[in-house]
């Protein structure tokens, strides 16, 4: 009998989703994320959009709460101006906090934490409330992150995340 490649491919896919299945249902699950971040306000006209990465960790508590945590890094790079080329923000954001199921796919969030700038001085907090989806190991999510302070970033962001 001779199997074809779309056979064979649904066959993979099959496995694979059966694997991410269990990966779903248990109690915790680590993976990493690439982030994408655009600025809001006046920081968009002295620098670039963002992006970053790092490793995001989900602990279910309950079948519609949970905590959530990630450590990463996210820059956002200088624009040339009149003034001059505006210097880039580096920042290693800490990221604790709730997450909310209505449904069991979609979740609402709630992050707090430090940043630790590489190119100013000190710490910044930042707020990330935000809404996802997390189906299998795969984890989308869209929010608007407050950092208050010197920086006083504000920027939307989409986060996405493969969780094993």
């Amino acid at each position: 009998m001779k199997v074809s490649l779309l056979q064979r491919l649904v066959l993979l896919v099959l496995l694979l989703s059966a694997q991410q299945l269990q990966a779903q249902i248990k109690p915790f699950s680590l993976g990493p994320y690439l982030e994408r971040a655009w600025l809001s306000e006046h920081h968009s006209t002295t620098h670039k959009d963002g992006l970053g990465i790092g490793l995001s960790a989900d602990i279910r508590l309950s079948e519609r709460l949970g905590l959530t945590g990630s450590a990463g890094y996210l820059q956002f790079s200088g624009r040339s101006t009149p003034e001059g080329k505006a210097d880039a923000v580096k920042a290693y954001p800490i990221r604790a906090g709730f997450k909310y199921r209505p449904v069991p796919f979609i979740y609402f969030k709630m992050e707090t934490g430090p940043a630790n700038l590489k190119n100013e001085s000190g710490n910044t907090w930042l707020l990330s409330p935000g809404v996802g989806v997390r189906l299998l190991g795969l984890d989308i999510q869209g929010k608007y992150e407050v950092w208050p302070g010197k920086t006083d970033l504000n920027f939307w962001g989409l986060r996405v995340a493969f969780h094993i």
